[in-house]
């Protein structure tokens, strides 16, 4: 086989090795509506208990993420003089 064709076989049993795992570990539970409410509704309760340790989580990820984003210059532009 050539090497285009074989670069499609392997892109094509990746693809069907993924949607594979995607059904025998049922991940499709987690798009529903009815996950995302309760996921919502847990949220919710999560806040009212620990409101300050939530604030605070959410403040650490977001200097993390941004922080990286600084640090890593993977934005596609180029820094040219």
């Amino acid at each position: 086989m050539s090497g285009p064709t074989l670069n499609k076989i392997i892109i094509l049993g990746a693809l069907l090795f993924i949607v594979g795992l995607f059904f025998y570990f049922d991940l499709g539970r987690y798009l529903s509506l009815k996950y995302l409410k309760e996921s919502q509704v847990r949220f919710q309760q999560l806040y009212e208990q620990h409101s300050i340790a939530v604030l605070g989580s959410y403040m650490v990820i977001y200097v993390a993420v941004t922080a990286l984003s600084l640090l890593l210059p993977c934005s596609g532009y180029s820094q040219s003089p």
